[in-house]
């Protein structure tokens, strides 16, 4: 929640936050709890609190709107109303056209693992999606410029480069992956993949396979 508190920008700086999260430990209450009963925190000026006020309202519309619904129609609703894309869109830079990238490749995750579970309600749909994923990944904290030797997946690769990459295990059934070898859309899919594995290499590229 402090991660995407203030993103996009509504806002609430870091004093706020700092407040919320001071006020949150001496009543024993979430940050959650905290952001929806800021009226009662009396250390936040009246514009700062109307901020959060209107953020508190945002999650509880969006924890309402998402029951029943599929993970990639909850993620399209979030991105929607919070509209993460458009400010995205807005500031253009490199690092944002990257992240545009990493949502257009998360929401491709999401349909696969909707069409896997065709059978879930809403609420079950999402918790079990993310018992699948991990919401602070390795690479949310790589520091990139190091000597050292960096194991990710090629979903996660977009967005970065590195002088030397080493892609492995390119076998038939491994990349391209078993299911997709009688789907076009699916090997197209794994030709996207492939084609992102190879351009993260700066100076030298190693294709491997048994």
């Amino acid at each position: 929640l402090s991660r995407i508190i203030n993103v996009p920008r509504r806002g609430i700086g870091d004093t706020t936050l700092e407040r919320l999260l001071t006020h949150a430990s001496e009543q024993g209450v979430s940050l959650f709890d905290a952001v929806i009963a800021v009226d009662d925190n009396d250390d936040i000026s009246t514009g700062q609190r109307n901020a959060v006020k209107a953020f508190g309202t945002l999650l509880l519309e969006l924890i309402s709107a998402s029951s029943g619904l599929k993970v990639s129609d909850i993620t399209k609703l979030v991105l929607e109303k919070t509209g993460y894309v458009r400010q995205l869109e807005t500031d253009r830079t490199e690092e944002t056209e990257s992240r545009i990238e990493n949502i257009n490749e998360f929401l491709s995750v999401t349909s696969e693992f909707d069409a896997s579970c065709s059978n879930e309600d809403g609420r079950s749909a999402l918790a079990a999606f993310l018992e699948q994923v991990s919401l602070i990944s390795d690479i949310d904290t790589l520091v990139t410029g190091k000597e050292q030797v960096t194991l990710m997946t090629l979903h996660s690769a977009k967005g970065l480069e590195f002088p030397i990459v080493f892609m492995v295990g390119m076998e038939e059934s491994l990349l391209p992956h078993a299911r997709a070898l009688e789907e076009p859309a699916e090997m197209e899919e794994e030709r996207r993949l492939c084609y992102v594995g190879m351009t993260r290499a700066m100076k030298k590229l190693i294709l491997t396979s048994a």
